[in-house]
């Protein structure tokens, strides 16, 4: 059963922490989640910390909005901080638990944003880790995949933290009943419907999960190829300021030669970064991809399109972009009230200040990508682009096209890429509208290149047995 001992040594396993650590916990109210929180917050409160506890309302059940109320409450009486995060788009479906759980985590992520969080708890044990490991042998997840949910493992504004993963859930149970502390029974956790539920009752009858000796195997195997796969991203890939990857052919060759599968991974990697999604493309159309880079220049296909990216093989040199056909290419309104999450890995983010308004520009901005623009112009915005910077000018046009613009009154202000090196002198050429100082410096506009994870998240981690 989990006590203070426990929790200190998971959580030495999953540091650094700040000095005075603040943490998020998710907690659906269910007893995985409250023993979580419980533990969290004695821990933090003995380290002139706190907790903040989420709670993410999807809003497919008539009861969730009062469950949610009802953590708050519950919470309320141990002074833990609460906050409900409500799922608007939430509908029933094909791939509800999925997308439900796709929404969850973005809502965290945000949460984490918004509050200055650093560290987001989540209660997966060990009987969700013995689920998750049957479902991915399953469907031949190979050694990465059988090796279950790592203990550690990155957002956008924050890293995600499982320090529960070697206790089981009647443990957790058993802990809230000495401490008499109610909790929730979510009744999706029984519906037959669900894929989850369904191997937690074969696991149940059947009486065993994984071989331990399976599972250590497994853990060793993963973390031994991502450590190979760490080192051919470091050596052969740099990702742009514009979120395209530019990959080192013969590098890449060198380091994935005797590994086809490493090297599939690798190139997963690496697509879902760029095409800012939430997981990597199957590996049976990864191996597929990966022919086109390893091939010698002179093998055609040089081009195919996977998980939301164009791959370009270029001499000697690779370029994995995003495509254009695949992007929500609507115009999106930029103001300075929040923050604007472009194709959903450009964040642009406008400053309020008066002199914006007096110097530069005081109405709202649109962005969009370059391709919907009229095939003219975008041909003047290339060749004057061309004569001033080396990389953006080089890129085909496919590459070009995904590139964010940013327009005043229906008229091209300045290309997102540029704001990093003043391009004034290109847009004037190709006829935009331009401010006199620099566009950053008169609408306060910055922006930065921010996909769901970080092309290399640090390997598989693992909580170890006390």
């Amino acid at each position: 059963m989990p006590d203070v001992v426990f929790f200190e040594s998971a959580m030495a396993q999953l540091g650094p922490f700040e000095k005075s650590p603040c943490l998020a916990v998710a907690v659906s109210g269910g007893a995985d989640s409250m023993a979580l929180i419980l533990l969290a917050d004695h821990w933090a409160r003995a380290r002139n910390g706190r907790v903040v506890g989420l709670t993410v309302d999807h809003g497919l059940r008539p009861e969730s909005a009062d469950e949610a109320q009802q953590v708050g409450e519950m919470l309320a009486a141990y002074g833990i901080e609460h906050h409900i995060l409500c799922w608007q788009e939430g509908r029933a479906g094909a791939a509800l638990q999925e997308n439900a759980r796709e929404a969850r985590y973005a809502l965290l992520d945000d949460a984490l944003h918004r509050l200055g969080i650093l560290h987001l708890l989540v209660a997966h044990h060990r009987d969700d880790q013995d689920e998750t490991r049957r479902m991915r042998s399953l469907r031949n997840s190979g050694d990465i995949g059988r090796a279950g949910m790592s203990a550690v493992r990155y957002l956008r504004h924050g890293r995600v933290l499982r320090p529960l993963l070697t206790l089981r859930k009647a443990e957790l149970m058993a802990y809230l009943r000495g401490r008499h502390q109610n909790w929730i029974e979510d009744p999706s956790n029984i519906n037959p419907r669900f894929e989850r539920v369904r191997i937690r009752k074969d696991l149940a009858q059947d009486g065993a999960g994984v071989e331990p000796a399976d599972i250590h195997r497994a853990v060793i195997t993963r973390q031994q190829a991502e450590s190979r796969i760490g080192q051919i991203l470091a050596r052969s890939v740099s990702i742009d300021a514009t979120g395209m990857a530019v990959i080192d052919l013969a590098q890449w060759r060198e380091t994935t030669v005797d590994n086809p599968d490493i090297a599939g991974y690798a190139l997963g990697h690496i697509l879902r970064v760029v095409g800012g999604a939430d997981h990597a493309p199957a590996q049976a159309a990864t191996q597929k991809a990966l022919a086109i880079l390893q091939a010698t220049p002179d093998i055609s296909p040089r081009r195919m399109s996977l998980g939301g990216c164009l791959i370009h093989r270029r001499g000697g040199g690779g370029l994995i972009c995003r495509e254009f056909g695949r992007m929500d290419v609507r115009v999106h309104i930029l103001t300075p009230e929040r923050p604007l999450l472009w194709d959903g890995r450009i964040e642009f983010f406008r400053l309020r200040d008066e002199k914006f308004g007096q110097n530069g520009i005081s109405d709202d901005l649109a962005v969009a990508p370059l391709g919907v623009c009229d095939q003219s112009h975008t041909k003047e915005i290339r060749a004057a682009l061309a004569r001033v910077s080396a990389f953006p000018g080089g890129l085909p046009r496919q590459a070009m096209d995904v590139l964010p613009v940013i327009f005043y009154r229906d008229s091209g202000l300045f290309l997102a890429p540029l704001e990093i090196c003043c391009g004034s002198d290109v847009l004037s050429a190709a006829g935009c509208q331009l401010p006199l100082r620099g566009a950053e410096k008169t609408t306060g506009i910055f922006w930065r290149f921010l996909p769901p994870a970080p092309l290399w998240g640090g390997g598989f981690k693992i909580v170890a047995e006390l």
